[in-house]
């Protein structure tokens, strides 16, 4: 099912902002999201992420995606999917607990939570709550309604239904890792984002420092994922083409621009590097047909 390298195989999921070409208007591209989500499915992708984005953009299908995470869940078998990332400064936890878990009961082990720490514009930020707590705080009060579910009973005489479900599987998303401690104290799984932040450097060692505390904390290993942005086609002039146009917003790094041949060389680099074996893969092609053609490039060249 999957390329190895050695004893360690590469595995691949998707991003998506929900941005496609600017004829297709919002009801359209959210047709094509759950057709690109069937069709990553069929290749063998592990997960496709949908990104809350709350950014003056006529043309985004939505900005935040929590309705369509049950259509693509329901319209497929096994691929997961989630938010990443639900941008809890302006959230409510209780209502993230009761929506995920629910969620996640519905869709067995299908559901990522993925937490950011991103604030919408003022504009924007002005509707939602107007409590003074930190990003840390709402992180671990959400964290706590999910994962301590006797306490909440027996101490608040609190219940997040189903009683006695399932949860989702929580994410931390960060550009650094300036926060991995918290991961392992939540014991979270965690995205490094490589197009969010000006930070691209490797910092291995201090992965591996991360997975070995995690592992003797936990008595198992989160799961990690690497998150990239770029443009995949047969040839690297079609790619650079296609990414010259794509205009797309929300990102400050395009990662890797071209061929299939490119890419392999660029992510078994960032394998042996960043330290990463799960990739995450922000496509930033406009056109379905050209977004297709991508992970029908990836599927067969990565062996997935």
């Amino acid at each position: 099912m999957h390329e190895v390298t050695g004893n360690t195989k590469i595995e691949f999921s998707l991003l998506d902002f929900g941005l496609r070409d600017p004829s297709m208007n919002s009801l359209r591209i959210i047709e094509d999201v759950l057709d690109y989500a069937q069709t990553a499915e069929q290749m063998g992708f592990k997960r496709i992420w949908l990104a809350e984005h709350h950014i003056s953009d006529a043309t985004a299908a939505w900005y935040n995606p929590l309705p369509v995470l049950p259509l693509i869940a329901g319209m497929t078998k096994k691929i997961k999917t989630g938010i990443a990332g639900t941008q809890l400064n302006i959230h409510n936890p209780y209502h993230i607990a009761l929506n995920y878990k629910l969620l996640a009961n519905l869709f067995p082990d299908r559901i990522d939570l993925g937490i950011a720490s991103g604030t919408p514009p003022e504009n924007v930020s002005s509707f939602f709550t107007t409590e003074q707590r930190s990003f840390h705080d709402k992180r671990a009060q959400l964290v706590h309604l999910l994962a301590n579910e006797d306490k909440l009973v027996n101490e608040e005489e609190l219940i997040i239904p189903p009683f006695k479900g399932s949860i989702p599987s929580v994410w931390f998303l960060g550009s650094s890792y300036s926060n991995l401690d918290d991961v392992i104290k939540h014991k979270a799984n965690f995205s490094r984002s490589l197009f969010h932040g000006s930070d691209l450097n490797f910092n291995r060692e201090q992965l591996e420092v991360f997975k070995t505390n995690y592992f003797i904390q936990h008595k198992q290993h989160a799961e990690l994922t690497l998150a990239f942005a770029g443009c995949c086609h047969h040839t690297d002039t079609k790619a650079n083409q296609i990414a010259a146009s794509a205009n797309y917003l929300g990102i400050r790094t395009i990662n890797i621009i071209g061929s299939i041949q490119k890419f392999k060389d660029m992510i078994y680099m960032y394998q042996e590097h960043y330290g990463y074996n799960e990739f995450t893969f922000l496509n930033i092609a406009r056109n379905p047909k050209d977004r297709k053609t991508a992970l029908s490039l990836i599927h067969k060249a990565f062996n997935l």
